[in-house]
């Protein structure tokens, strides 16, 4: 059994269709965490986890600094008796700064999408370096599950996690997913 704490909703629902598209071959489970600190209630699931012999993983987001939050998700498990046995992943590819987007936009199937949004990004940029700051990072991400008609299908709940409906819009051959998948299925 493996149990893996994710940062957030997205992660969970790109994980549980990945793990799936590449037949994940144990039982396993996805707990969110909603935050980019481990919650003191997940430790004690970790803690429960390791206790029964599983495997740990952790999968966050690298965000500005890929060393520092590392580190910060090694000092909130400092404490657990099996530290060494919980692994930790960090979006984009375990070593850079970056986020799950950063990942989602390099597996993009329909890279006319995210080459629009860019264009966008820079006409606000050419009016006002202030009113592109102000664009967050994730938009270019859902812009695309937008245009491409993912979201509306996310929404509606029409599919199940078994479908493997994100393989229609992202790329989960595509060798940027090599760290994920050395991590996830090499323990």
């Amino acid at each position: 059994m493996t149990l893996f704490v994710v940062e957030g909703k997205s992660d969970k629902v790109f994980l549980e269709q990945y793990i799936h598209y590449k037949n994940f071959p144990s039982e396993y489970e996805i707990i969110v965490n909603n935050s980019n600190q481990l919650q003191n209630a997940n430790l004690q699931k970790i803690k429960k986890a390791l206790d029964n012999n599983y495997r740990v993983c952790i999968i966050f987001d690298a965000d500005l600094d890929y060393n520092q939050t590392r580190q910060e998700i090694e000092n909130k498990i400092i404490g657990l008796e099996d530290k060494n046995k919980v692994k930790i992943f960090l979006f984009p590819d375990n070593k850079s700064k970056g986020n799950l987007e950063t990942l989602l936009v390099q597996i993009a199937k329909y890279k006319e999408i995210i080459e629009c949004f860019e264009k966008y990004v820079e006409c606000i940029k050419s009016q006002s370096k202030e009113f592109a700051d102000n664009i967050n990072k994730k938009s270019k991400m859902y812009a695309y599950r937008e245009a491409s008609g993912l979201e509306k299908i996310i929404k509606s709940n029409e599919y199940t996690m078994h479908e493997n409906i994100f393989s229609q819009y992202f790329n989960f051959n595509s060798s940027y997913l090599q760290p994920l998948h050395s991590f996830i299925f090499n323990p």
